[in-house]
């Protein structure tokens, strides 16, 4: 019986990706948020830089949980295996 079943292997491999992209995308967002802006800057909307960086935390951030998913899925998959 391997230890490392690819369903684990691939919510490893989801979890790592996304935290990537999460971290990436906040980086660049706190980089983004603390820019000095002129004091009566009109442009407080959602930019297309922001709205791209807000993209990939969120898409980060749902990868990570379907990699989890995934790495649970394939645990209580397992523990019904042996109890049989």
């Amino acid at each position: 019986m391997p230890i490392l079943k690819p369903p684990i292997v691939f919510g490893v491999v989801f979890a790592t990706i996304g935290t990537y992209f999460l971290v990436y995308g906040a980086w660049h967002l706190v980089e983004i948020y603390s820019r000095p802006a002129p004091m009566f800057d009109l442009g407080t909307g959602l930019s297309p830089e922001k709205g791209m960086m807000w993209a990939k935390c969120l898409a980060g951030a749902s990868v990570i949980l379907m990699g989890l998913l995934m790495i649970i899925k394939a645990k209580i998959d397992g523990k019904g295996e042996k109890s049989d």
